[in-house]
Parts: structure tokens; sequence; C-alpha cells
């Protein structure tokens, strides 16, 4: 008996085919036995090992995952950090030349009300001799 008439019966009472390949069908013992598929593991690893190793890997890449986010934090914070001290610095020159250009102005309004720069305006207004200007161009600004 072949392996096709062991796994197949003939049907009885079918008349639409002559064929003999379309009058067969498979038998219900035949088919469960088919279903079900039994695999010979060539591995000899224990399956604990394997999940053992899978949680391993898993771990080292949820770690790996976490330490790459917290650098990446890190980094943030440090171009923040760099931003501000930058901003920081240029507010502070812009405070020191606001400051200088202040100072310079009330040297200046000293030295234009100091007594020797009025008494020279005067003589330089009242007489206005060569001598009077070259004293008011030194003692006022």
């Amino acid at each position: 008996m072949g392996l096709q008439d062991r796994n197949y019966v003939k049907r009885k009472g079918d008349s639409r085919s002559n064929n003999a390949r379309d009058s067969l069908k498979p038998d219900g013992d035949d088919m469960r036995e088919h279903s079900v598929r039994t695999y010979k593991r060539t591995d000899t690893t224990p399956l604990w090992a394997h999940i053992t190793v899978g949680i391993v890997v898993a771990a080292i890449v949820i770690f790996a995952a976490k330490e790459g986010w917290n650098r990446y934090q890190l980094y943030q914070v440090a171009q923040a950090m760099k931003a501000a001290t930058e901003k920081m610095q240029a507010e502070s020159a812009e405070r020191h030349r606001q400051r200088i250009a202040q100072q310079q102005v009330q040297q200046r309004s000293r030295q234009y009300n100091s007594p020797q720069c009025v008494f020279w305006r005067n003589d330089y207004a009242n007489k206005k001799t060569e001598k009077a200007l070259e004293k008011v161009k030194e003692y006022c600004p």
C-alpha cells in the first residue's frame, strides 16, 4: 500500500469526478497525525539559559537607553548653561560700558564747572584773546 493509499480513502458514492485524486479525501486520523508536528531539538542548551540571556540582553539595552537619555539631558543642561553665561557676560559688559560712559559725562561736567574752567571761559568771553582760548581748551572739556 502506497503513501496515498494509506492516507486517503475513496469516497463512496462520489460520481462527480473520474479522477482518482479528486475522489480521495484524507482520513480523519491521518489529519490529526499530520497536524501535530514534533520538532527534534538539536540545541542542547537548556531553556532557562536562553531566558536568562534574553533578560540580560534586555537589561543591557534598557541600561544603555537610560544612560544615553541621561547624557543627552546633561548635554542640554550644559548648552543652556553656556547660553546663560554668554548672555550674562554680554549684559555685564554692556553695564560696564554704560557705567564708564556715565563716569566720563560726570568727569566732563566736573571739569566744566571747575573754578579754572569758569575763570577762563569768562576771561575768553570778555577779552577774546588767544591765550584765554588756549586755557579754555586746556581746562574745559
